[in-house]
């Protein structure tokens, strides 16, 4: 256990997030505080990279989990962005296989892809890390069984499991080295790598996939800088 040593209210969770939920604010910023403490997010700079990313992947705390677009059946979009591909055969049978993304979450059984799309706010995605997280946490005795998270992945969308999914990612990362010289964009790439594009080489004559932008990386360094000016002004 760390010691939280810059000043850290509920005064300035609202600043940080001016959209937060008011009459949440008590609850979250309660399990905020217990989880930054055991991830040493502990420094103005750690606090203010962590809360700006939470505020750009969770619209301010709002959003618990990954929203589809409109109009658009969350079932069938998840699983087809997230899910085994697959592809009808002769004879009418389905064969499921595995997509690049699919492979790299871990999602292995059809209807992973929705069942396991982005809870928490830090969105966390896919089979494996549901289950890395899951691990993690009955470790530390704060869920009954091992697989609590595989299990009931919408516990995910509560602040005493949630926040503790987004600093387990952020140790496992090791983000608050980034944190301590200010490095958002070098975060924002860790969280966030952006969508896959795809190259055809002629001469090998073989896809490549290269790494987009990342995505609202101007929002992710505005919303981390918004976040240490506040921790300036109530820590001088």
């Amino acid at each position: 256990m760390f010691t939280l040593s810059p000043k850290f209210s509920s005064e300035m969770l609202i600043e940080i997030m001016p959209y937060i939920p008011k009459e949440n604010i008590s609850i979250y910023h309660k399990w905020l505080f217990r989880e930054m403490l055991d991830a040493d997010i502990s420094t103005i700079e750690r606090m203010a990279c962590f809360l700006g990313q939470l505020r750009l992947e969770s619209g301010c705390l709002k959003y618990w989990y990954e929203i589809a677009p409109k109009n658009v059946d969350p079932k069938i979009y998840f699983e087809e962005k997230y899910g085994l591909g697959k592809r009808f055969l002769p004879d009418g049978s389905i064969q499921y296989f595995h997509t690049r993304l699919s492979k790299s979450l871990g999602n292995v059984e059809p209807g992973d892809g929705w069942k396991y799309c982005g809870h928490g706010p830090l969105q966390t995605t896919g089979r494996r890390n549901h289950d890395l997280v899951s691990k993690a946490a009955y470790k530390r005795g704060k869920i009954p069984t091992e697989t609590y998270y595989i299990d009931n992945p919408l516990e995910l969308t509560k602040p005493e499991h949630g926040f503790f999914a987004a600093t387990f990612y952020w140790v496992s990362n090791n983000l608050n080295q980034y944190a301590d010289t200010m490095d958002i964009e070098k975060i924002s790439h860790i969280i966030n790598r952006g969508p896959w594009e795809v190259e055809y080489d002629l001469d090998e004559g073989k896809k490549k996939y290269a790494l987009s932008r990342i995505n609202h990386l101007e929002e992710r360094i505005k919303y981390s800088n918004l976040a240490l000016d506040v921790f300036k002004k109530f820590n001088k």
